[in-house]
């Protein structure tokens, strides 16, 4: 679960530095009346940093989906322990009860 906290850590963390420098990566628009070949670098550059942030996002989503999951398996299993532990102790309370009664 540490390396998946990490991985989901990691992965929002570079989401945000990518949404937050996309200006400058990306640069400026091209002036009208440039080639189609401006526009061709502009629209590659900003569709890998689009898809960049859109598959981060995704992996720390799924991420963030999966450390749910596993917490709440985690309190399950010990939700379940705790209940048995508590019949375990009433059990053994009323049996000590009933063994000095009949003393």
């Amino acid at each position: 679960m540490r390396y998946l906290k990490l991985i989901t850590g990691t992965g929002f963390a570079v989401c945000a530095l990518l949404m937050v420098t996309w200006p400058m990566t990306v640069g400026a628009i091209p002036a009208k009346g440039s080639t189609a070949a401006d526009y061709r670098r502009y629209q590659n550059r900003s569709g890998w940093i689009l898809g960049g942030i859109t598959l981060t996002f995704f992996v720390s989503a799924i991420g963030s989906a999966l450390i749910v999951k596993q917490a709440k398996d985690e309190f399950r299993r010990q939700s379940s322990e705790n209940l048995k532990n508590l019949i375990e102790g009433a059990t053994e309370d009323i049996r000590r009860k009933h063994e000095a009664a009949d003393q």
